[in-house]
This record gives structure tokens, sequence and C-alpha cells, in this order.
């Protein structure tokens, strides 16, 4: 049953991917059939580097943060379906407090989603502008040769990487914070299940 599960789970995991591949390709299409529909004057509003972090940085940020949690919600919710048969089968007093310990569980991360949602945003933002004065650098190399001041090059990179940095910090921290929240009250639940098991079997 076990090399089963493994098997089930290198399979279940393939195919994640490849559907994950899927749905990001479909959103490169959309946005660039958007950006070939867009007049000269909307078309260069932004950089052709902003475009490029949309189909790059901002794609693989929503397959991290959004398309592999859904499916690991998805997981989630049919391990709790599962689960909650057993316990029914065991006595209903077990499965009324897993479902209430599951509401505290979904309830207290959702604290912290609005803070990880802008920490996101901001990294985004963040990641744009940093290439966009990475590429305005590398563009102007010639002139910085003809000049003898290369090493504005680096200082570009070192200073422009900054607020990056300090964003990634942010959503770090928010993440953490999200992590712990939800360590205490499935710790919370772990034992309080395990305190009514000992008192019904008592």
């Amino acid at each position: 049953m076990f090399a089963l599960l493994l098997g089930m789970n290198y399979v279940g995991g393939v195919l994640q991917a490849k559907t994950i591949q899927k749905m990001a390709n479909a959103l490169r299409r959309d946005i660039g059939t958007k950006l070939s529909q867009l007049p000269y004057s909307a078309y260069h509003a932004h950089q052709a580097s902003d475009y490029s972090s949309w189909l790059s940085n901002d794609i693989n940020q929503i397959e991290t943060q959004g398309f592999t949690n859904v499916y690991e919600m998805a997981g989630s919710i049919l391990t709790a379906v599962f689960s909650m048969i057993t316990l029914v089968a065991l006595h209903w007093a077990l499965a009324i407090a897993t479902v209430g310990f599951a509401g505290l569980m979904i309830a207290v991360p959702l604290l912290v989603q609005k803070a990880m949602a802008h920490a996101s945003l901001a990294v985004t933002e963040k990641n744009a502008a940093f290439l966009q004065k990475v590429n305005d650098h590398l563009n102007g190399f010639d002139t910085l040769l003809a000049l003898n001041h290369r090493h504005r090059l680096v200082d570009a990179i070192t200073t422009a990487q900054q607020p990056l940095a300090a964003a990634k910090v942010k959503q770090a921290k928010v993440q953490v914070i999200a992590g712990i929240l939800g360590g205490i009250t499935n710790i919370l639940a772990q034992v309080g299940i395990i305190f009514i098991t000992g008192l019904l079997a008592l």
C-alpha cells in the first residue's frame, strides 16, 4: 500500500506540474494577445522590460503563490472528506471537534491574507522597477564605456536591488507569520483531538 501511495504521489506530482505549465502558458498567451491588440501609445506606456517581467517573473509568482496552492488546497479538502468519513464511523464527537478545529485552522491564516497579497504585489512592482533600471544601464553600456564610468553599472545594480530585497524580506516575514499561526492552530487541534479521544476511551 505504501508503494502504491508513493507511485500515485509521483504520477500526481507530474500531472500537476504539466497542468500548471499549461495554465501558465495560457496566461502568457492571453497577455501576448492583449499586448498585440494595443495601439501604439498604449503599448509604449510601459517599457519592454515591464512586459518581459509580466511574462516571466509575474507568471512564476502566480505559479508558486497561486496555482500550486490551489492544488494543495484541493488535496487537503479531499483528505479532510475521507478523514471525516472515518471519524464519523468512530464517533460523532470526534467528527464535530475536527470540523471546529478545521474551521479555526482555516480562519486564522486569513488574518494575514491581505498582508500577503500586498507583499506579493510589492515584490512584483519592485522587481519590474529593478529590471527597468538595470536594463537602462545595460543598454547604455557603450556610453559608460566611452566616458570611463563602467563602475556606474555596478552601482546601479547595487542600488536598484535594495528595494527588491527589502520587499522580498517583507514577503518572507508575512509568510513566516502565516506559517507560525498555522502551526499554532495545528498543534492546538492535534492536542484537542487527542484530549477528546482520551475522554472517549475513558
